[in-house]
């Protein structure tokens, strides 16, 4: 009996090891799955962190844009814009563009700190057009993102607005795709005046000056006066409040003027070097001897040539303007310091199935379809304008 009681504990103290062993075997085995869920979680959270490594490598596969974006927008002391750039760099709080850059950078893994610069760059730009021009749609899908994450930031991007020209500046849709090729000319010939372009300036708009003026508004620009401009083209309510966007507005009237009235005055469309920039004058015809745009001017000679010629080509050959198009593009080509090419073919499907302005405008038209590739006369359901 001693024998069968001691077979009885060793055998309940079998059953009792067996038990143990198991509960010790299960709590490993869910040590090991909890540990690497969180490991797994945790490297998945360091690699969406904007500093991280594995971040860092993802962004080094677009490296297309390189350097950093000018300081004041790219202008200088001596441009009609410069004290509206001032202004409009006074509106932001670094803890605001801090917040936004962070945000970008987290939601983008594939933008570089330097296609942030570029790209903010010109979405700045872009608000600046915002407070002289009554209505501004949006052609850049790029930019318009970088817009989207600003106003994500609810309180600080109304209080921004507030501060730069008095009112919040609204993100306007619009539900229909139109192409408006003669709100896009009238986009690229007030950019083309106020700033020059950079590097990144026709990748990320896409081409400039592919699209005639409408005939409508050259003779707005020739014959109305500044306060009926202030009406029709432009914004009364900010250049009322604020002298230094009523400075860049009358820099842009009085640069229509003299380019429309030389465009009246001409017989026939230049070619690209025939158009010289005299010191201190604007000419259409310029002796080859004299000086061109002088090495520190604020608009390089490209682009101002190509400015003029759109306004020359736009009144002389409305019908025809592929041709001057054609020429401007031609000369673009020759020149190696822009980059022309878009960074994915996604921008080109999307542009030209952008939709304008939620804004109508009496110059703009929808009978035309938007380009091929860059120049896209579509917007992208978005735009700026003013409420009056």
């Amino acid at each position: 009996m001693q024998a069968n009681r001691i077979g009885s504990k060793l055998a309940g103290g079998l059953e009792m090891g067996y038990v143990a062993l198991v509960l010790v075997v299960g709590a490993v085995l869910g040590i090991i799955l909890l540990g690497g869920k969180g490991a797994s979680k945790y490297r998945n959270d360091r690699s969406r962190r904007p500093g991280s490594a594995r971040s860092a490598r993802s962004r080094t596969r677009n490296n297309v844009f390189t350097g950093r974006a000018p300081e004041h927008l790219g202008s200088s002391v001596d441009d009609p814009v410069y004290p509206l750039v001032l202004r409009y760099e006074r509106s932001w709080y670094s803890t605001y563009e801090e917040r936004l850059k962070l945000r970008v950078l987290a939601d983008n893994t594939n933008i570089t700190d330097e296609e942030y610069g570029w790209r903010k760059l010109e979405l700045d730009r872009y608000f600046i057009l915002c407070a002289v021009l009554k209505e501004a749609p949006m052609f850049s899908r790029k930019i318009d993102e970088m817009w989207h994450e600003m106003l994500m930031f609810t309180s600080d991007y109304d209080q921004w607005s507030a501060r730069y020209i008095g009112v919040k500046i609204h993100h306007q849709p619009a539900p229909e795709t139109t192409p408006t090729p003669g709100l896009r000319a009238w986009f690229d010939w007030v950019y083309s005046q106020l700033f020059g372009p950079t590097p990144y300036t026709r990748m990320l708009w896409g081409a400039f000056f592919r699209h005639p003026l409408e005939p409508e508004l050259l003779e707005q620009l020739a014959e109305d006066s500044e306060d009926e401009l202030l009406d029709h083209v432009f914004r009364r309510d900010t250049a009322e409040r604020y002298p230094e966007v009523l400075s860049a507005i009358r820099f842009l009237i009085q640069r229509a003027k003299d380019q429309v009235t030389q465009a009246k005055s001409t017989t026939k469309v230049p070619d690209m070097d025939q158009i010289r920039i005299r010191s201190g004058s604007d000419s259409l015809y310029g002796d080859r001897s004299e000086a061109e745009c002088p090495a520190n001017a604020s608009y390089d000679h490209l682009w101002y040539s190509s400015s003029l010629l759109m306004v020359v080509g736009s009144y002389m050959t409305f019908d025809h303007y592929e041709e001057v198009a054609a020429a401007i593009e031609h000369n673009e080509r020759m020149d190696r310091s822009i980059i022309t090419e878009d960074v994915s073919e996604s921008d080109k499907r999307h542009n030209s199935n952008c939709s304008s302005s939620g804004c109508s405008s009496d110059y703009s038209s929808s009978d035309c379809s938007s380009s091929d590739g860059g120049g896209s006369s579509s917007s992208c359901g978005a735009g700026c304008g003013s409420s009056d």
